[in-house]
């Protein structure tokens, strides 16, 4: 399940397999939408993988388009080595990073 977390509102982007979800969070939040099939797509149709600009711990792994399934589990493997190392260690990162969105934006 994925699930996007924002202003204490939970939005369901992928299925309903952990049928225990609802009870897990009852009174926590609460599910505003939900949604299966979801296809992220990033305006270059490269993916976002790595460490939010401006939002230290927050960490995204998306925008692989119909790719996800496929390069779903490297993208895991590089996060959690940059999550828990502090460093890329699986692939180089650079080109995957969201600050290229703040940089277009900016100039």
């Amino acid at each position: 399940m994925l699930l996007l977390v924002f202003n204490f509102q939970i939005l369901v982007l992928a299925g309903r397999e952990d049928l225990q979800f609802r009870k897990k969070t009852e009174g926590e939040a609460r599910v505003t939408a939900e949604q299966a099939c979801f296809l992220s797509c990033t305006d270059d149709g490269i993916p976002i993988i790595g460490e939010i600009p401006g939002v230290k711990g927050c960490f995204a792994g998306t925008g692989h388009s119909c790719w996800g399934i496929l390069n779903g589990p490297t993208t895991g493997a590089a996060l959690s080595k940059l999550i828990l190392d502090g460093r890329e260690q699986v692939v180089d990162l650079s080109s995957f990073t969201a600050a290229r969105f703040v940089a277009a934006r900016k100039g």
